[in-house]
């Protein structure tokens, strides 16, 4: 099954790989604060980065977590602690 965070007629797939019913739940309640990071640059290459942070920081040329990641982990751990392992 396909998670996604709709923003007027764009539709943007939720999956930070920690399970269905992590997905679940912050499509349903984290959908906000996930689209205002994928509309962030350095929100967005953080996002998508596979390394660590050390390498992602490099990578994204950034030197801590986007202020737009921080606030969408802020909502995982409001609204979805649990299903999300957080």
């Amino acid at each position: 099954m396909e998670y996604l965070c709709k923003d007027g007629n764009e539709s943007y797939p939720y999956d930070l790989k920690s399970g269905a019913e992590c997905n679940a739940c912050a499509t349903q309640n984290c959908c906000d604060s996930f689209l205002a990071c994928v509309k962030d640059t350095a929100c967005t290459c953080y996002l998508e980065c596979e390394g660590d942070d050390a390498e992602c920081y490099s990578q994204c040329m950034i030197s801590a977590d986007p202020p737009d990641f921080d606030q969408h982990l802020t909502c995982l751990v409001d609204n979805c602690a649990d299903p999300c392992e957080l």
